[in-house]
């Protein structure tokens, strides 16, 4: 199985970011730690892609695309997920728009998780390995603190995936992951 966790920024807020805010930013935590939930027993390839950073290919292969995006990128996510469902991807949505506006994201998905990414992203992930995703996951709790821990120590492993190449250091994990 070949993932891509992707962050897409729209061309008119990164041109304004970098502009204003580049002493001021940081390098979100989002998609490592998404990584860092992928079921270890899926044996799963994972490409990470900030577009804040880093460029992406339409022509990789991917079996699924989680797209986790603000309302300021919603028009760039679509317009992603447009392209990698007609090459065959499974897109599946998260992240605060997907969480505030699920039906208009839905949309423009193959699925949609809705609230924290805890325990819906490694459902999601079982549920398509099984041939089974759902069109919409919801999750409202969060993981115990033992839990969180666990997926810190994943996420620093992940880490190098992306922090070579980010521009704008690291912060602290917030109380939950949204996808």
């Amino acid at each position: 199985m070949r993932i891509l966790l992707l962050l897409p920024w729209e061309t008119d807020y990164m041109a304004y970011r970098d502009k204003f805010s580049t002493k001021l930013t940081y390098a979100p935590l989002t998609l490592v730690a998404l990584a860092a939930m992928v079921p270890p027993e899926l044996n799963a390839k994972i490409d990470i892609c900030d577009e804040m950073v880093q460029s992406f290919s339409y022509d990789t292969p991917y079996d699924i695309v989680a797209i986790s995006f603000v309302t300021s990128s919603a028009a760039r996510a679509y317009k992603i997920a447009e392209k990698f469902r007609s090459k065959g991807s499974f897109v599946v949505f998260g992240g605060y728009h997907t969480t505030f506006m699920p039906d208009e994201a839905a949309l423009h998905a193959d699925s949609i998780i809705v609230g924290p990414a805890e325990r819906a992203f490694p459902q999601f992930l079982r549920d398509y390995a099984d041939k089974d995703p759902q069109p919409r996951l919801r999750s409202c709790c969060c993981l115990r603190t033992k839990s969180r821990v666990e997926i810190l120590i994943k996420m620093w492993k992940h880490s190098s995936l992306t922090r070579s190449k980010a521009r704008y250091g690291w912060f602290c994990l917030s109380e939950h992951a949204i996808l």
